[in-house]
């Protein structure tokens, strides 16, 4: 795609469990800490204020979003960033998603609970 947007929210996740699970790979911390910066800024109240955007990170829009919210908590396992633990307070605060695409978000969202609960890992 030329955006940043639903299938791309769970990258930051999937590079956070291959981290934690078998490399420890710096590539991916320092990855999953580009997406901490960038949306360091781009934060709500417990939530991101907008979930699509170019993939030069222009043009931000559609709102919050539960998935991303929670796939950015995940990147928490493999990150260092300082605000880390915003993205983890975002996830057990962030509302719950309504109206079209709710399944999918919500989908995204209970792996990204389960991620950064430790409760998915190797064994699940």
């Amino acid at each position: 795609h030329d955006q940043f947007k639903y299938d791309a929210w769970r990258v930051v996740m999937n590079m956070a469990v291959d981290y934690s699970w078998f490399s420890q790979d710096a590539t991916l911390k320092a990855q999953v800490e580009k997406y901490h910066a960038f949306f360091a800024d781009k934060l709500g109240t417990n939530n991101v204020a907008n979930a699509l955007f170019n993939v030069d990170g222009s043009n931000a829009s559609g709102g919050g979003s539960t998935a991303l919210t929670a796939t950015l908590a995940a990147g928490a396992q493999a990150s260092g960033a300082a605000n880390r633990k915003t993205y983890v307070d975002n996830l057990w605060n962030v509302a719950q998603q309504s109206g079209q695409y709710r399944y999918y978000q919500e989908c995204v969202y209970l792996l990204g609970l389960l991620t950064t609960a430790g409760k998915y890992n190797k064994a699940f």
